[in-house]
């Protein structure tokens, strides 16, 4: 738990709040006072929902512990028999100040995940050696099932050496972005030594230790991050025609979201034009998101427009679609890339100081330290 002081005009905001790694599947553990009652509050809990917005997946909730105090005559006490509720005279000042306390804070934060690796002891008494063995025994049923039902090939795979020298990025187009430069402007003369496991995580050497990072997810981070930038300053996305224009088919409700979204879609740098009966062509795509698929993009983009609730306000719903187009832009998972290629991606983490969870609230980055190394090797 972290903690949490701010004092604006006359209310104070106090108390312990979670790290986002120990999120709960309920809002059990969040506890909310006014002037030292406990109370529910739905402006309070959508702003803790707000300030945890992309640190969290959607589904989880925080661990709070909030305190709030102010005058008495800010609020009214007596609008439940129990009095587990109550009437805020300013409610949106209050939701304000809730969400940007809290946001403020974990925003401090380092947030990259510890990950620590399950070691059993050495010199383990008879009883603990039995309950260990019966773990192991009880993992390996676990995992032998999950390797069965889901069709893996559990032979063993030749892995590949690779050394590790100090490399320079190449003056080419990769899938991060045309702004290639030396690896060195980046990390000074020495480059970090990476390597690629199972062509989804790139682990790298710190200074600290060591760190595996997941490339989906943090490439999908680095690239809705840079959307959001560009459309709450209000600045037009740099875009390219395409040399053939791609279409897909849509129906009347898709064809009226595009009508009433013409300013996000030109914010966005896409150019659409009627290709025929029920059908449209994308004439221009961002150069942001060049490996993205544009028709297939787009139909994403129509189906969360046309399915998002009246009531959905607007910036929540350009969030969904920027979320969209990252997540259809960004490396996958399984593709495997160059020493160049993963020595960008890691200078773009650096360069941007990313919160180190992407869109989805899940993590990009697990950190060893050399201690909890060192450690685990009993070598301290």
């Amino acid at each position: 738990l972290v903690s949490l002081q701010r004092q604006e005009k006359d209310i104070q905001i106090s108390g312990l709040i979670g790290r986002p790694e120990f999120a709960r599947a309920g809002s059990s553990h969040q506890y909310i006072f006014v002037n030292g009652r406990c109370i529910r509050d739905k402006f309070i809990s959508h702003a803790l929902k707000e300030a945890y917005r992309g640190l969290i997946e959607p589904s989880r909730f925080a661990v709070v512990f909030l305190f709030l105090q102010m005058p008495q005559d800010c609020l009214d006490v007596n609008v439940h028999p129990t009095k587990i509720e109550v009437r805020f005279d300013n409610p949106n000042f209050i939701h304000s100040q809730v969400l940007s306390a809290v946001r403020e804070r974990l925003m401090s934060l380092d947030l990259a995940v510890s990950a620590r690796a399950a070691v059993p002891q050495v010199n383990a008494l008879p009883h603990q050696k039995q309950d260990f063995d019966n773990d192991v025994r009880r993992q390996r049923i676990r995992q032998a099932m999950n390797d069965f039902f889901s069709g893996r090939n559990t032979a063993p795979v030749m892995q590949r050496q690779i050394d590790f020298p100090a490399p320079v990025i190449a003056g080419r187009t990769g899938p991060f972005g045309r702004e290639n430069v030396a690896a060195s402007q980046w990390f000074g003369e020495t480059a970090p030594k990476v390597m690629q496991v199972h062509d989804s995580y790139i682990v790298a050497q710190t200074p600290e230790g060591l760190i595996i990072v997941d490339q989906h997810a943090l490439h999908e981070e680095i690239l809705y991050n840079r959307l959001l930038e560009h459309v709450k300053a209000g600045e037009k996305l740099e875009s390219q025609r395409l040399l053939v224009p791609e279409s897909f088919e849509l129906n009347d409700r898709m064809e009226q979201a595009i009508l009433e979204n013409t300013g996000l879609f030109e914010k966005l740098g896409i150019e659409l034009e009627p290709f025929g009966p029920g059908v449209m062509a994308v004439q221009a795509w961002p150069t942001l998101l060049e490996k993205a698929l544009p028709a297939e993009c787009m139909k994403d983009i129509l189906d969360i427009l046309v399915d998002s609730p009246a009531k959905t306000a607007a910036e929540e719903v350009v969030k969904s679609v920027l979320e969209t187009m990252a997540c259809k832009a960004a490396v996958k998972a399984g593709q495997k890339l160059s020493l160049a290629e993963m020595q960008q991606l890691l200078a773009q983490r650096r360069e941007r100081k990313t919160i180190n969870r992407c869109p989805h609230g899940r993590p990009t980055v697990l950190k060893f330290t050399l201690d909890e190394l060192q450690k685990q090797f009993k070598r301290t």
